[in-house]
């Protein structure tokens, strides 16, 4: 993606390209997490294992003073919520989406973001159901800037400038 943004974009092409490369780098916490995953449940990436095993392997750890449990949800809730796009991980879409080519910009809101609603939905609620119940408020309060910010953001812009891409965000 960040080649067809970068090489096929629009006048600020590059700079959207970089933008959207940067955020993908905190996609790293992602791996950690699913490596951690896959070292505390014996070494599987089986999701039927990794669900029953979870839970117990990682039962009285503690990292930076949570639980990993927590730790594992956070990392892997960063990962996707930068997918989504949430607040404040954000600021990516909008410069992509104006300067990525139509077919990518397709693929942009059709396919990358829907991804990362279903990581959320497969791996961390089903995975990690514990560490949901202890997110679940700052969950919703994410949730509803997320709102007021597609129908607040959009209004403040002018016509000629970038306002168009900001639906996206509420799919």
């Amino acid at each position: 993606m960040y080649f067809l943004i970068g090489m096929w974009g629009g006048p600020q092409r590059e700079y959207a390209g970089i933008k959207f490369f940067l955020n993908l780098i905190w996609l790293c916490l992602m791996l950690i997490a699913l490596l951690a995953l896959y070292f505390a449940c014996g070494k599987t990436f089986d999701m039927l294992l990794m669900m029953e095993r979870a839970p117990f392997a990682l039962d009285g750890v503690v990292w930076w003073g949570m639980s990993a449990i927590k730790v594992i949800w956070v990392l892997l809730f960063i990962g996707f919520a930068i997918k989504v796009p949430v607040f404040p991980f954000h600021t990516w879409l909008p410069l992509a989406h104006v300067e990525a080519p139509t077919a990518i910009s397709v693929v942009l809101a059709g396919i990358l973001l829907k991804l990362g609603v279903y990581g959320m939905l497969r791996i961390n609620y089903t995975m990690l159901p514990d560490a949901v119940w202890w997110f679940a408020g700052a969950f919703a309060v994410l949730g509803m800037i997320n709102v007021l910010g597609c129908h607040v953001c959009p209004g403040a812009k002018r016509p000629e400038e970038n306002g168009l891409p900001f639906p996206s965000f509420k799919s």
